[in-house]
């Protein structure tokens, strides 16, 4: 079985970042630093009941394209 488990938390959840960080193939990011990549290449995904909340948040939320075509995951402010 290849690939490598997403483990996706929030901030406050320390001690599960510390609990996981060392086990092999585990790679530990907080919600608002997963981008699309870390999750298509990821063989399984498990978050935290905060993490899942935010990422639903941040999925919801229309990217805007920024200075060089870069998108960042925030509506544009109104004018």
């Amino acid at each position: 079985e290849g690939g490598h488990v997403l483990v996706v938390l929030v901030d406050g959840e320390d001690t599960a970042a510390l609990s996981f960080r060392n086990l092999p193939r585990v790679r530990v990011l907080r919600a608002r630093d997963v981008g699309v990549a870390d999750v298509v290449g990821a063989a399984r995904l498990a978050a935290s009941p905060g993490a899942f909340e935010e990422l639903a948040k941040l999925a919801a939320t229309p990217a805007v394209r920024g200075v060089g075509g870069a998108e960042a995951s925030r509506a544009p402010e109104a004018a």
